[in-house]
């Protein structure tokens, strides 16, 4: 159906292609909305913030989300170079104590424990994603303690230049490192209050060359997607939008794609796993006169299956699912309180719930529901001319309520009782301007994050290991695990200024530093040795959730963005660093995630004729050799990559790149006890894609 859909799109693109006219590219604002959950200029926002837009998107010819967003200061994706593997993280945290949202709906797929990454989104179909780095609970609830991940689909409105009402475009591209051939097309349209859009995309890939000419193999399958966009402008200052998001992929693969297969071929069993990824997301915005939005209601389902089917020689098969329904309400408006200042407050409720699904052979994931509730005020207070004080406090409550666990090889029971639990997350920030493009804050914020479902609850016994013939590794459950809690302080500056150098120059630079005391943190450790275990002797053990009294977090970023003419530079640093400080404890059992400093260059100039856009990547990661577990060390790298655009006429452009350049042979430091083998990236990769518009 796919396939069909797109060649009729395909079709329907080169039967006009005598009088095409492309839209230009919209430059969007530089206005953040994730940091405040307000509409706020980038240079205004008293917070470390990041920005990846449809350009750069489209420039660098991203097969998947991780390869563009990995350039910011703070942010990764560790797991290997398979895309289904790569987990996000911020600031030295991952899974679930960040928070993950596409079009505002969260993305809660934690069942397997973070072998998986939850997030399956199209970059084709993407206008713009935000990181909020630091804590976010106050606005967002449980999960924020690293920060926040925000996606945002694109409309029909994005892609339409002023007066048109109607287009189409094709895009068919491939990459030499793993086979991909990648093939995308969407049609959309704009008559009156109505207006549509609907992409589609399908993507193929094989095994992957790693740096140095390895490969990692198996890794054959392919995936179809899709995105249909409504809008509704009911009135001047009503709008709705409808939307679906779908993603269907399948894999031949390990069952631990974190692992490489082919230096492990006698311990890791082959399955053809399988990912169905649905969400719907229902939205209405009502703006004020300005245009400015004063309320805001939404709501959202998600659902995320995956299931892994039995590889060659094997009959062993896992099906796990998980499904968020949640709703989001909230209202903002502006008051003059004269000598008090002129106010901005944001209040509003979420809600969600999460249910989990698990059986298979072997399977030791519990099932279950997780629910929360949060009420969230903020005010963003403009005092004088120059300062800004902006107070916010959230109630969040939560129950995790776990069923019994069956498998067709095993049948046992864990603790079955609900947990409920409640938290108040209070954050202040002053803000203060002492010169036009100058400005310094501080902040001081709670955040928390609730144990889910997985680590509270699985388990397997020795007899369910011997069942079926030993375990990878065994797990033991904790029903008294208690909610990790975050302590952050933090300091920072945004200069931004024009003519620096020359009469038409910008300059912005972004700095901040943090150090964050967690309490209760939860952390993974190896509590005793596995007899049945069939997996290599450092993966080895009895692994349990556990609470870690307390930890420590320093760390910053920096990036600076210059523009002169046709030049565009950048360039970031992050740096973090995790130590465990619970009186006479070692963190030798514990996964603990301290990533490497990391240095990241941008550096892209415009030809205005021929339109041709060049840009130049460079991404130097120190060494992690601090990690407590020897085996999780990494040695650094620096990799390269190029990409151009060519926009040929109106009507076709023509993309080319290079990623890892030099061909570099390096893992990526995952700080993980589910993966301490290398696994090698991708290797030298040649890109092209040729794109069509009407």
């Amino acid at each position: 159906m796919y396939k069909k859909l797109v060649s009729a799109l395909i079709a329907a693109t080169l039967l006009f292609v005598d009088g095409i006219v492309q839209a230009d590219d919209k430059q969007l604002p530089e206005v953040v909305v994730t940091a405040t959950r307000t509409e706020t200029p980038l240079t205004e926002v008293p917070a470390s913030v990041g920005v990846v837009t449809k350009k750069d998107f489209e420039l660098e010819q991203a097969p998947d989300v991780a390869d563009v967003m990995r350039k910011l200061p703070g942010v990764d994706f560790p797991g290997g170079p398979r895309s289904n593997s790569e987990i996000p993280t911020i600031r030295g945290l991952k899974g679930p104590e960040i928070t993950l949202l596409v079009d505002g709906a969260r993305q809660n797929d934690w069942v397997r424990g973070g072998i998986d990454t939850p997030l399956f989104i199209d970059p084709y179909f993407l206008g713009r994603a935000e990181v909020l780095r630091g804590s976010g609970s106050s606005l967002y609830g449980p999960g924020g303690i690293g920060g926040v991940m925000s996606f945002t689909t694109l409309s029909a409105l994005d892609l339409l230049s002023p007066g048109q009402t109607f287009g189409t475009g094709v895009r068919v591209g491939g990459a030499s490192a793993n086979n991909a051939k990648d093939l995308n097309a969407r049609i959309y349209g704009a008559n009156g209050m109505f207006d549509a859009l609907i992409a589609v995309g399908h993507h193929g890939w094989q095994h992957i060359r790693q740096g140095g000419g390895t490969y990692q193999e198996p890794n054959d399958g392919d995936s179809n997607t899709s995105l249909i966009k409504v809008g509704m402008q009911a009135s001047s200052n009503l709008r709705f939008e409808l939307s679906n998001t779908s993603y269907r992929s399948g894999t031949l693969e390990p069952i631990n794609p974190l692992i490489d297969w082919t230096v492990l071929p006698h311990v890791l069993q082959l399955q053809y796993d399988n990912i169905s990824h649905d969400q719907t997301v229902l939205k209405g915005t009502m703006t004020d006169a300005s245009g400015s939005p004063m309320l805001i209601a939404s709501g959202y389902r998600s659902n995320t299956e995956q299931r892994s089917d039995p590889g060659p020689g094997t009959t062993n098969f896992i099906n796990t699912g998980t499904d968020t329904d949640g709703f989001s309400v909230q209202g903002i408006r502006s008051i003059d309180g004269g000598m008090a200042g002129v106010h901005r407050l944001t209040a509003g409720i979420d809600y969600y719930k999460d249910t989990q699904t698990a059986f298979g052979s072997g399977n030791a994931n519990p099932n279950g529901d997780r629910a929360v509730y949060g009420v969230y005020l903020q005010d963003q207070i403009a005092l004088w001319k120059s300062w800004q004080l902006i107070p916010g406090v959230r109630y969040d409550h939560y129950t995790n309520d776990p069923d019994t666990i069956t498998s067709l090889a095993q049948s046992y029971a864990i603790p079955a009782s609900s947990t409920t639990n409640q938290h108040t997350s209070p954050k202040v920030t002053l803000a203060w301007e002492p010169l036009g493009g100058l400005q310094l804050y501080a902040s001081w914020a709670e955040a928390f994050r609730a144990p889910t479902l997985g680590e509270m609850y699985l388990s397997n016994t020795a007899a369910s290991c011997a069942q079926i013939g030993g375990c990878f590794r065994q797990f033991a459950a904790n029903p008294n695990l208690r909610p990790e809690t975050d302590r952050t302080k933090e300091v920072g500056f945004n200069f931004n200024r024009d003519r620096i150098f020359t009469g038409a120059d910008n300059m912005m630079l972004r700095v901040s530093a943090f150090d964050s005391d967690l309490s209760d943190m939860i952390t993974s450790v190896r509590i005793a040795p596995c007899p049945l275990c069939t997996s290599p002797v450092f993966l080895r053990g009895v692994f349990q959730s556990q609470n870690l009294q307390s930890a420590n977090r320093k760390g910053g970023e920096a990036q600076l963005d210059y523009t002169q003419g046709p030049w565009q530079a950048t360039i970031a640093y992050g740096r973090v660093r995790v130590t465990n400080t619970t009186p006479g404890t070692t963190a030798a059992n514990a996964d603990i995630f301290s990533p490497p400093d990391k240095v990241t260059t941008q550096l892209t100039y415009h030809f205005a004729r021929p339109d041709l856009t060049l840009r130049w990547n460079m991404m130097a990661v120190a060494a992690q050799d601090y990690d407590s577990t020897v085996s999780a060390r990494r040695p650094g790298y620096t990799v390269h990559d190029v990409f151009a655009q060519w926009v040929i006429n109106r009507y076709a452009s023509l993309n080319f790149g290079v990623s890892n350049l030099s061909d570099r042979r390096y893992a990526r430091y995952s700080g993980s006890t589910q993966a301490n083998s290398y696994i090698y990236e991708a290797g030298r990769s040649i890109m092209a894609a040729l794109s069509l518009s009407y």
